[in-house]
């Protein structure tokens, strides 16, 4: 059960990685991080949304996929066995990894219930094109704050997620 409900802390939160930034007016990662989750909350609260797994899909599509660094996930996953990896096998082991976290992400945001997540700007640490952004679930109703830790780097103009802890 804790293994499933950390898999929603970390949908919403990643969810909230990504506003995508245009030209060279980056913002911080902690910035653009609590903006995405500010506009993916009020999106959830819509009538509707969260019951409707095409619109749950499409959340997920707009404001996750393309703000995650699936090949740099992916290499931290397999480890040494990247390296041993055909293209057409990373490429593979990537797509299946998407399709996973994909589904995963959207099945969980229907258990989404006007949580709260908090960010800690001052402690976010920025060095060249990495970034730690801390942040914690508030899941409410007196269970425990649960901390959460977004690695993130910048990838041309924005930066993408590539690991939580």
């Amino acid at each position: 059960m804790k293994n499933k409900y950390f898999w929603l802390i970390g949908f919403v939160l990643l969810l909230g990685a990504g506003m995508l930034v245009q030209a060279s007016d980056v913002e911080s990662p902690d910035v653009m991080l609590q903006e995405r989750s500010d506009q993916i909350m009020a999106e959830l609260k819509k009538g509707g949304v969260r019951s409707d797994i095409n619109k749950l899909y499409d959340l997920v599509d707009r404001m996750m996929v393309p703000l995650i660094d699936f090949k740099a996930m992916s290499k931290l996953t397999l480890g040494k066995h990247w390296k041993r990896a055909s293209k057409d096998q990373r490429t593979a082991f990537m797509d299946a990894y998407k399709t996973l976290l994909r589904g995963t992400y959207t099945k969980s945001l229907k258990n989404y219930a006007n949580q709260e997540i908090r960010f800690f700007p001052k402690r976010t640490r920025v060095k060249g094109k990495y970034a730690t952004v801390y942040s914690e679930f508030v899941p409410g109703g007196g269970k425990t704050n649960v901390p959460i830790n977004y690695k993130m780097r910048k990838v041309g103009d924005q930066w993408k997620a590539y690991n939580l802890e």
